[in-house]
């Protein structure tokens, strides 16, 4: 719907580009708050990562410490049991992370024929419970935490695992080798381990990480990729991947299609630092996550960082905003609205006096507008247009008087100057063996192009077309001059050169406009095909052969006529052969444009097809109509004359009948051609095939071309030659050759065997000496030719 008001046109566009612009701030606010959200969550994750690897690296490097303390105590003291319970129990009362400890000799190391292995951890009750490793699990030494360091010789911190044998919790240990000299060479004495609860150490860890946000949790995997943290998981994921008998989180993630978790658990796993943004490793929420490796276990510690936890402050603060932008809006729009309408006050009233000085200009009262603005300037002029509007009226009602006469007398001009061109029979045949048709079309009341006709004692047919200089009644006057002069020097059958040259002479006495007019001249002798013609600076016509291809014909230079009283034309001649047309025209058809200022032009009148129409009449309107076409909606800049003479053999002009209706206007067909075939005389045998012919191909067209409509529509063409007789039939229907379309009936079946069609098609094939058949600007085109009998 559209808005007329100016004052809501106002209001909006003002509230428009408001909101507009307010919307764009918003939006970069906002996302200027969401980068550096992002920002901070990643500094957040990254601070929380360095502090968990600073917290477990001291508490690790504490352990260490200790155990290493302790082996360098069992290799230079080499306790007895009793005192390794004493060194066992204050290294485990000297650090709390320590859950339990363990020094267990080699074998023969201790004693020779003894095997000895203590392990002192705490109990439940918060006590320390000792434990006989030998007696508790004889096959101890197959245990990683022991069979690693003794192997490789270095410390060395276990994999996370469960304790089954001695203590039933998951833990890690590290473990150191103690050697002794022996015979200049080193031999290992025992092993001695401290262990970590892993228990104890999440709660630290927890702890720890609440320290930055209850938003923040925390992830670390081990060297071979187990989650050792559980407070971060959900339940399920939990159960899944955390404890030693589960599988690596990679794998786990690589067995749910989680590509990009098993991405960031393998550069966790490779000990790389970084940080990375993800669906969640455990819930489907967004969230930054920042690793480190832990370097003295293997580890690696990843802290992540929710999004929807962080987005609740800016969600909270972008309500604010909303709010605030919403009440702004309201002030705005109550201001905005106050001011159009205050402007636009005025502007109402005098667009309601502008609408009453439509209907009565001088009954209508212009209000009182004293502001000193555009819109005083507005009152003003509205109170002097009202004055010049009463006396426009007045002036107006002389000048339409005046118009109405003016059009009256061009009205009757137009009649006298179209009565003053030559009459033409509806049939063309304004003398004999001559088929001839033309038409003016004016660009104005009045025009300046002429053509004439005039048929001579003997036979012969004189014709001319001819352009004034310019248009209007001056040009409509000159026309008339040249017409009368031509009607009166042309009867006497003078050569169109010497009539040329008698012209020329009579429009230059008193011709002070200097106007002049071009001009083709010319004489048909109808018997014998010979036209001889001169030309006056005219355009050359066109000349179509029976093939209905087309060609301009020689012209000799002339001079127009009204220019040079000296000037002389000389003639030339052609011979039309009977079936040919000789097309004329005035530069209006060649120099007609369209909208986009394109002209017709010589080439697309020379290729227009004019062997397709079969008279003259009927060529004069298709070039008409072909004009007009191309023009579209642009207005006539010019005259437009066509003249078409046509030739035609012994006097007969080609016969034509345009059928309209079904299979019932056959028998109309068949009259009419029965009528025209006894009238020239033809023979009952080769009237009744032309009759039998012209029978079976419309019906061909009725039923393809219109599909046995009851408007089906055709045009028949009768033509006798010297030698032959032509049927032409054509149609604007689909394409459809029957020739090659139409089924081929096998004559060798039974009739009541044989599909239905096809006969028609191969009698007509039968009977013609010539058959053949082409689609030319959008119609179907069928010739049926038969030879005349001999003598």
């Amino acid at each position: 719907m559209r808005i007329r008001s100016l004052t809501t046109r106002l209001i909006t566009w003002v509230l428009g580009a408001t909101l507009i612009v307010s919307v764009v701030i918003f939006y970069v606010r906002f996302a200027e708050n969401r980068q550096n959200l992002e920002r901070d969550a990643g500094q957040t994750a990254e601070l929380a990562a360095r502090a968990l690897v600073n917290d477990i690296s001291g508490l690790m490097r504490g352990i260490e410490q200790a155990t290493r303390t302790l082996g360098s105590v069992v290799r230079h003291v080499r306790p007895d049991p009793d005192q390794s319970r004493a060194l066992l129990r204050s290294l485990i009362m000297a650090d709390p992370a320590i859950y339990g400890a363990a020094i267990a000799y080699a074998p023969e190391a201790f004693v020779a024929g003894t095997d000895f292995a203590a392990y002192m951890y705490r109990s439940d009750d918060g006590g320390l419970q000792y434990m006989d490793v030998v007696a508790q699990d004889p096959g101890f030494r197959n245990k990683p935490w022991y069979r690693v360091p003794a192997l490789t010789g270095k410390a060395t911190w276990s994999e996370p695992y469960l304790d089954a044998d001695l203590s039933g919790i998951d833990m890690v240990t590290f473990s150191i080798p103690v050697y002794e000299d022996n015979d200049g060479g080193l031999r290992l004495l025992a092993v001695v381990t401290a262990d970590v609860a892993l228990g104890s150490q999440r709660s630290r860890i927890k702890a720890k990480s609440k320290e930055f946000g209850d938003d923040v949790r925390v992830l670390i995997l081990s060297r071979e990729g187990r989650v050792i943290t559980v407070e971060t998981l959900h339940e399920e994921l939990s159960r899944d991947v955390t404890g030693v008998y589960t599988v690596p989180l990679a794998e786990y993630a690589a067995q749910r299609g989680r590509e990009d978790v098993r991405v960031l658990a393998e550069r966790m796993m490779q000990g790389e630092q970084g940080t990375a943004t993800l669906i969640g490793i455990d819930r489907e929420t967004r969230q930054w996550i920042h690793f480190r490796p832990l370097a003295l276990t293997g580890w690696s510690v990843a802290v992540i960082v929710e999004e929807a936890l962080l987005l609740e402050a800016i969600e909270a603060s972008e309500l604010r905003e909303i709010a605030l932008f919403a009440l702004n809006l309201a002030l705005v729009a109550l201001i905005v609205v106050t001011l159009a309408r205050r402007i636009t006050g005025p502007l109402r009233q005098l667009a309601t006096t502008a609408r009453e000085i439509g209907h009565d200009p001088l009954a209508a009262e212009v209000p009182a507008i004293t502001t000193h603005d555009e819109v005083g300037d507005l009152g003003e002029a509205l109170r002097r247009m009202q004055v010049d509007i009463g006396n426009y009226v007045d002036e107006l009602k002389t000048t339409l008087d005046a118009k109405q006469r003016l059009e009256g007398e061009l009205s009757a001009a137009r009649q006298i100057q179209m009565a003053m061109l030559p009459r033409l029979p509806e049939d063309g045949r304004l003398t004999d063996g001559c088929d001839v048709a033309a038409t003016l079309i004016p660009a104005k009341a009045v025009g300046g192009d002429l053509f004439d006709l005039i048929p001579l004692v003997d036979g012969r047919l004189l014709f001319m077309v001819g352009d004034v200089s310019d248009k209007g009644a001056a040009a409509a006057l000159f026309m008339a001059k040249t017409v009368a002069l031509a009607n009166l020097l042309g009867r006497d059958g003078v050569a169109p050169a010497e009539l040329l040259g008698r012209l020329n002479q009579e429009l230059c006495r008193d011709n002070d406009a200097c106007m002049f007019v071009t001009a083709l001249c010319g004489v048909l002798d109808p018997a014998s095909g010979e036209v001889v013609y001169a030309n006056a600076g005219h355009n050359a016509p066109l000349r179509f052969g029976r093939d209905g291809q087309a060609a301009y014909i020689d012209m000799p230079p002339g001079t127009m006529l009204g220019v040079f009283e000296e000037a002389t034309y000389r003639e030339m001649r052609l011979e039309l052969h009977p079936g040919e047309t000789l097309l004329l025209y005035t530069d209006g058809v060649t120099e007609a444009n369209n909208i986009e200022l394109e002209l017709f032009g010589d080439d697309r009148l020379e290729a227009f097809p004019g062997g397709l129409f079969a008279s003259s009449a009927a060529l004069v309107k298709g070039v008409v109509d072909a004009v007009e076409a191309f023009a579209g909606e642009a207005e006539q800049a010019d005259d437009i004359t066509v003249l078409a003479l046509r030739r035609t053999e012994s006097g007969r002009v080609e016969k034509v009948y345009e059928m309209r209706g079904g299979t019932e206007e056959l028998s109309g067909v068949q009259v009419w051609l029965e009528s025209e075939l006894r009238e020239a005389g033809i023979g009952d045998d080769l009237a009744g095939e032309l009759q039998l012919a012209a029978e079976e191909v419309l019906a061909n067209v009725i039923h393809h071309a219109h599909h046995d409509l009851p408007d089906a529509a055709a045009e028949i063409v009768l033509r006798f030659d010297p030698d032959e007789i032509m049927l032409q039939f054509s149609d604007s229907g689909p394409a459809f050759n029957p020739l090659e379309e139409a089924p081929e009936p096998d004559l060798d079946l039974p009739p009541e065997e044989r599909p239905i069609g096809g006969l028609g098609v191969l009698l007509c094939k039968r009977l013609a000496d010539r058959i053949e058949y082409r689609r030319e600007e959008g119609r179907n085109i069928l010739r049926f030719v038969k030879r005349r009998p001999s003598g």
